[in-house]
């Protein structure tokens, strides 16, 4: 009797634990972080030698000081940010300005921080 009362309780256990997660966890993930999906999907498309305008439609330039490495904000959550470096079509001036077709030589993982503003 005493074995069986345990055999229940452990199975009874066992089905709570991998239950209660899946609902809790599943329905919060799903309904929360769709913005960070949609980030991780969106910079995952942006690739080295593509070109500033294709960042462009899915970010800007973040507020603060920058130099050859820039860092741009996610336009669906202003908390969701990366750094690119580019090569400027402009190299021969020595403060190259922004330019539609620079190259994106390389892009950072995203990360979370605060907006600035200038």
């Amino acid at each position: 009797m005493k074995g069986m009362l345990i055999s229940v309780l452990i199975f009874s256990g066992i089905i709570f634990l991998f239950n209660f997660p899946k609902t809790s966890n599943g329905q919060n993930q799903t309904t929360s972080c769709k913005c960070v999906t949609d980030a991780l999907t969106d910079i995952g498309k942006i690739k080295a030698g593509m070109k500033r305008k294709d960042l462009d439609k899915m970010f800007f330039v973040d507020g603060g000081i920058s130099s050859i490495t820039e860092r741009f904000v996610y336009k669906k959550c202003n908390f969701i940010k990366v750094e690119v470096k580019f090569r400027f079509i402009d190299e021969n001036n020595k403060f190259p300005k922004q330019n539609p077709d620079d190259e994106i030589i390389e892009i950072s993982k995203p990360y979370l921080e605060h907006p600035f503003y200038d």
